[in-house]
């Protein structure tokens, strides 16, 4: 064989082997329709997600999701984390990166994929961890895929499927799954914006699923003042009705039932050093109201002890006992207001430990849907005519002050008998004010000098972050007293904030 036959032969060889390894375009952005383009910043090509319950005590969530990114606007699409600790196992993450046309740009290598603890500048000890796969890209339109499986060695909840999680979002496909055996007690569900609520049916090798498909479904854009995406986005929630979370198994099939299994962690963990008792009751002795022994209690829970999270398995659930924070002054949300509940006991103060969705912006408690829907513990004082409410995580809030953290919301005491679906306080306009006298004395030079009271009720206490700032160092009050005073020229000669 002649050296320019060889060359062709092999050159024939490669062609050969590279057409039979080529890829075939997918996910082109010229296959999404028209309609789905209008005022958007991204299309879901595809999000399927399969939760498989396989005992009371672990599952398998399963999710694959396509993103057609059309402008820098959705770039946080492009980045997946997927958060793990030693009850939640990450067993497979693939990222492939196309371009307009679906043409494959990339697929990311296992070293690719960022892997780092999350652990919160306030706790004090975490084990959860996050992998990071960023397909980031410079050129759009392109698309994202993300096929993930994560291992749970609990069942306490279901993760909620939002079919459009957020505004400017527009849906090709997108389908949530939820099986389980057949022998099994079958979990529980409630959807939202969905018109076709009941979910199809199949069976197979034992196993019963359960099945919402949605398809086109336009982008949202939010008014003033209207409902956000989330709350308009169609929505499944579901939860189990048996679990078992370390060994501690427990049903909510009603709030009752969660409640009886949220009084078992805590059970013996209320006891207090036989000197603190005693030191409880000289702190109340002799004052007859009882608004005002609670009042005294708060108060020294707060010059007692500071807030630190501790978020371990069951621990982001079980507060450890009262005289360990006792002891060492400090605990996360559960603790604190486990602690606080003892020393009213220790008064013979009746309190319940409430557990309730914290945060200024936070979803709204689903309260005819018995789950794990909540992210913080406070402590709840019926009285005769009113209840009072304690937020036992901070040194300086007011007794008995809600305020946007946890205000005008529902939560669930937890008591005796398992749990009971309350209403925290309602801060109405009439309460909420603002007010402020100020003498002036100008000179004929055109300077002044100027004496300034500003008093602060209701939600005007946080009014530009000045809870905050109350129990700082003075330099740091001055600077937010300048920074919030819409003066221009001034210097301030003394203060106070009290």
């Amino acid at each position: 064989m002649t050296k320019e036959k060889y060359f062709h032969a092999v050159a024939a060889c490669f062609i050969s082997i590279s057409a039979a390894f080529a890829i075939e375009p997918k996910y082109p952005v010229s296959l999404i329709s028209k309609d789905l383009l209008e005022n958007v910043n991204v299309v879901v090509r595809s999000n399927k997600t399969v939760f498989s319950i396989i005992s009371d005590s672990s599952a398998v969530h399963s999710t694959h999701e396509v993103y057609t990114i059309l402008n820098p606007e959705a770039k946080e699409f492009a980045v997946k984390a997927l958060f793990y600790s030693k009850l939640e196992k990450v067993k497979s993450l693939e990222a492939n990166l196309y371009d307009g046309n679906g043409n494959l740009i990339k697929r990311l290598k296992n070293w690719e994929i960022y892997d780092q603890s999350v652990i919160s500048g306030y706790s004090l000890y975490e084990d959860n961890r996050v992998k990071v796969a960023d397909l980031s890209y410079g050129s759009y339109p392109y698309t994202v895929e993300f096929i993930c499986q994560t291992r749970l060695k609990f069942l306490f909840y279901i993760p909620s499927f939002y079919v459009r999680p957020g505004e400017k979002i527009a849906i090709e496909k997108a389908n949530f799954s939820i099986d389980f055996l057949k022998d099994a007690v079958p979990p529980r569900y409630e959807t939202r914006n969905i018109e076709k609520t009941s979910p199809t049916i199949s069976s197979s090798e034992g196993r019963i699923s359960w099945s919402w498909s949605f398809e086109n479904i336009k982008a949202y854009q939010q008014e003033p003042f209207g409902p956000t995406a989330e709350e308009a986005s169609p929505i499944v929630m579901a939860a189990p009705t048996q679990f078992n979370f370390e060994g501690n198994k427990g049903q909510m099939s009603d709030w009752n039932h969660f409640g009886e299994w949220i009084n078992s962690l805590s059970k013996e963990r209320k006891k207090l050093p036989d000197e603190t008792a005693r030191l409880v009751e000289n702190l109340v002795k002799g004052v007859e109201s009882q608004e005002e022994r609670i009042r005294i209690l708060y108060e020294y829970m707060q010059s007692k002890t500071r807030y630190v999270s501790i978020q371990i398995g069951i621990g982001g659930f079980q507060p450890f006992e009262a005289s360990v924070v006792d002891k060492v002054g400090y605990g996360d949300c559960k603790a604190l207001s486990n602690y606080m509940v003892a020393l009213l006991e220790a008064a013979g103060i009746k309190s319940n430990y409430t557990l309730i969705r914290a945060g200024k912006d936070a979803q709204r408690m689903i309260s005819n849907f018995p789950s794990s829907q909540f992210n913080h513990a406070v402590v709840s004082v019926p009285l005769k005519n009113d209840t009072v409410w304690l937020e036992c995580t901070s040194q300086t809030n007011p007794f008995g002050y809600a305020g946007t953290f946890t205000g005008d919301r529902e939560a669930l005491a937890i008591n005796e008998k398992g749990a009971l679906v309350v209403k925290t306080p309602e801060y109405k306009p009439e309460t909420n004010v603002q007010s402020r006298v100020a003498d002036i004395y100008f000179q004929t030079s055109g300077d002044g000098m100027a004496e300034i009271v500003s008093t602060y009720s209701g939600l005007q206490y946080e009014k530009n972050g000045l809870n905050w700032i109350l129990d700082k160092q003075n330099q740091e009050q001055r600077k937010w007293l300048y920074e919030n005073t819409k003066i221009p020229n001034f210097n301030i000669i003394s203060f106070s904030i009290n």
